[in-house]
Parts: structure tokens; sequence; C-alpha cells
């Protein structure tokens, strides 16, 4: 079964390392995954009552495992390409005690790579090891950038919120003829976004307007202007029942309205996706997948036929395979960002250093709805309404 599969492989995920690719006359790259696999609880896992995949992914040991899975596949690409790699798996949570004992392991091991750990606390002490050694560090999913300050050797995965401003701009804005800005915003809880909009519309002379969602759905009606594009840029994440109202309501208006949200409008129940169509809707993601890629439909096909299951983006399937992929091919090219030529699935990586730190990536990604159509917003994408 592959419930059973899953839990043996769970087992021998902590071996004491996997060889891929070690060729007599090349010394391999050694690689450590700092992964929460919840072993110590593996024992306590009741197959029997396993009978679908939700089942076994409602399983805490494997809410990254397929995380794991897409690291294998890169491994496995690896290996046939004859590129020598000395893996390490270990089993990193919370537990900062557990932590120390496999830096422990590692004080006298040499590395080139480590990827992990994924929760906060852990991960800033093992950039403290990894600073120290002259190691390059990985934090795949953490949208802290503290990590970063004083420590050229950290990566941060997740793209900068401060990148998305620009790129509304490049890829939306000045392709419309005529636009009216409209922030919407919510005062008590002053979202992230809000602040990079600000200073970017200022510093480019961008002039907007701002509504308090306080204020009612009637204020915002009073911004709206015929004859222009009014997009609107939501800065709020409120619950859903005034998500929904908010969209319908701003549905009925007769101006043209574009509107940009928080990707977690999506995963409200019972959304009016027709609504969100009508409106345009846009929103900046970390990851996309399209499926219509030859290099995607391939990783699906292989991905299938390895472990019997679909990869997914809510199990960090292709975030995995991305993450393993672009970070060994920097290593073998001595980290010259220009010579990476692998091309990810779901990420898109452009990474700046900043001031006296690591390296933050700066690629988001922009998805509108059209058509009701989910697709990925690009320099080709036109805007005719």
């Amino acid at each position: 079964m592959k419930f059973k599969y899953c839990i043996s492989l769970l087992l021998l995920v902590m071996s004491p390392y996997i060889h891929g690719g070690l060729m007599a006359q090349q010394e391999a790259y050694k690689v450590l995954y700092l992964l929460p696999f919840h072993v110590e609880n593996a024992d306590e896992i009741e197959v029997d009552r396993i009978k679908d995949m939700d089942d076994l992914y409602a399983v805490k040991s494997f809410d990254l495992f397929g995380f794991w899975e897409g690291a294998k596949m890169a491994l496995q690409q690896f290996d046939k390409d004859g590129v020598a790699l000395e893996i390490y798996v270990r089993d990193v949570c919370q537990d900062e005690t557990k932590l120390e004992t496999v830096l422990h392991e590692f004080e006298d091991k040499p590395l080139n790579l480590i990827i992990g750990p994924l929760y906060g606390k852990p991960f800033a002490r093992a950039a403290m090891f990894a600073k120290e050694r002259k190691i390059s560090l990985v934090n795949p999913f953490s949208n802290r950038n503290d990590f970063l300050e004083n420590n050229p050797y950290v990566f941060k995965a997740v793209p900068a919120v401060s990148a998305c401003p620009q790129l509304l701009n490049k890829l939306v804005l000045q392709k419309l003829e005529n636009y009216n800005l409209i922030f919407w915003t919510d005062p008590k809880n002053r979202h992230k976004m809000l602040p990079h909009f600000e200073m970017y519309c200022a510093e480019k002379e961008i002039p907007y307007q701002t509504v308090a969602l306080s204020d009612g759905s009637g204020a915002l009606t009073k911004k709206l202007v015929d004859g222009k594009v009014n997009v609107v840029i939501a800065f709020y994440e409120n619950n859903d029942v005034k998500v929904i109202q908010n969209i319908q309501e701003l549905a009925l208006k007769d101006q043209k309205v574009l509107l940009v949200a928080p990707e977690s409008w999506l995963s409200i129940h019972n959304i009016d996706m027709k609504a969100l169509n009508q409106l345009h809707f846009h929103y900046f993601s970390n990851y996309f997948v399209d499926e219509a890629e030859p290099a995607v439909e391939l990783f699906e096909t292989e991905y299938v036929a390895a472990f019997n299951s679909h990869p997914s983006l809510s199990r960090y399937s292709y975030q995995g395979y991305d993450i393993t992929r672009y970070f060994v091919e920097l290593l073998r090219n001595q980290y010259n960002f220009y010579k990476v030529e692998i091309q990810p699935l779901s990420f898109g990586f452009d990474f700046q250093k900043i001031l006296d730190g690591g390296y933050e990536n700066q690629k988001q990604h922009l998805l509108r709805i059209e058509n009701l159509r989910l697709e990925e917003v690009t320099p080709e994408t036109t805007y005719t309404y």
C-alpha cells in the first residue's frame, strides 16, 4: 500500500546518509536537509485507519513529506547526470535540543549546503552554525528577513514583499491607458504590504486614493471613476463573510474594476468565482505551476511513477524539487547566479544581496483570474478593458 510505503520511507529518511551519483574520481558535494518529519511519533501511526491520501497527510509526520519527495526527484536527476552528492537527512522540528544534537554531529564534518530547518528558532540557531563554518543555508518558506542580517551565507527563497509594487506597476498599471488607483485598507490591522506600496507610489509619483474598510462599501463606491479602470488594492485579510460580501457588492458596480487582493481570499469557502472573474481578480503568490509546461508534465508523470501519488503545491512537492535543483546547481557553479540554467517548476528565483547580509529572492508571481482561468501575468499579457 502507498501508506505503508510512506511510513517505511519515513524511517529510511533517517538513515545516516544517502549516496547519489558518487564517483570515485569526483569529490561529492555534501548537502544536509533539516526537515520536520516527527519521526519520534512514527510508531504511533495506525496504518489500518488510513483509508486515503487525505488521511495520510493529516498525520503530522507527513506535513512536509511532499517536499522531501520532490527533493528526491531532483536528487535522482543529479544521479542520472553523474553529479556526485552525499546527502544527509535529519528530523528537526521545533525542538532546539534535537537541533543541537544534529549540529554537534556535523561539527567536524564538511558540509557545502544546508536546507532548513523550517521553523524560526531552530533556523536562527542553524544560521549561526552556518555563518561560523561558512556553509550556505537555505530557508525555503519563511517570510522573515531578519535571518539575513549580518549573515552572508543565508538564502531566503520566499520572495520579498517589497518587490510587489514594482511588479504591479510594470505588468499592469503601465499597460492601462487610464486608471484610478485606490488603496482599500484596514487601519486596525495594517497589512505588511501597504507601506511598500505607499513608499513606491510616493517615489514614482503615482497618485492614489485611500478608503478605510470600516467606512463601508459606500465610501469605496464614491472613489470609483467612470471611464477609467479602477485598480482597487485590498490590503486586508478579514473574516470570510465580510470578504464575500465586499466582493459581491463590488462586482455589482457599473464602473470598470480590477481588484488586487491577498491570495488567502481564494481559500475562503464558497468564494464567488464568477464575481472574482468579473472583477479581473489579481493576487501575488510565492509559487505558480503552469500545468501546460512540458517540464511540469514530465515531472508529474515521473512523480506519480515514483510515489504513486500526484505532486501538489499544498504539500510542497514542486517546491522541494525546485529548491534542491536550483541550490545544488548554484553550488556547482560557485554561486554564479548567471550560470544556473535550471528552470524552476513553481518558484521564480532572482536573488539580491542585502547590505552586509544574505540573499533574498525578489521574484514574485502575479496571477489573475481571466475568463474563469487562472494565469500568470507576464510582460506579454494584454489589457483591453
